[in-house]
């Protein structure tokens, strides 16, 4: 019964980490009452992170400034390297970097110019996702501001 239990315990060991154990993966949603976000600048009203051994998938619900709605999904590794985005309006490259267990930096870029900062942070006991924000215009002001999301 003991070598059972044993060889039971080893194989539960020897499973793989799953996107469970990862505190980014899970599908979140704004809260509107915890947000500070201007009404110059595109709305993210759900978020979707899949993580695994490729890297990150990142799927954000937006609307732009003019009222567009889409879907932005990048898949990248968060090793500082530059993907290119695929069907945005917004965006034609991002680039991800680990700032620590609980936090990872995004860059988006359109015509080889940085144009949106997002820190994404996830909360000690994994509730909460708060993405703090900075987005430069097309006139180069830049916009600063903080958004939460409630794990579904």
């Amino acid at each position: 019964m003991n070598l059972i239990r044993v060889i039971f315990l080893a194989a539960i060991a020897a499973l793989p980490v799953t996107a469970g154990d990862d505190p980014f993966a899970g599908t979140w949603k704004l809260d509107a009452s915890k947000s500070k976000v201007p009404s110059s600048v595109q709305a993210v009203t759900a978020v979707r992170i899949e993580t695994g051994s490729a890297g990150v998938r990142l799927m954000e619900q937006r609307t732009t400034n003019t009222g567009q709605k889409y879907e932005l999904a990048v898949s990248v590794e968060c090793s500082g390297k530059i993907y290119g985005v695929i069907g945005s309006p917004e965006f034609e490259s991002v680039k991800c970097w680990p700032a620590d267990s609980r936090a990872i930096q995004f860059e988006f870029s359109q015509g080889g110019a940085a144009v949106e900062w997002q820190h994404l942070e996830v909360s000690k006991n994994g509730a909460t996702l708060k993405i703090s924000s900075s987005v430069k215009s097309g006139t180069g002001k830049q916009t600063s501001f903080a958004a939460a999301y409630n794990r579904e």
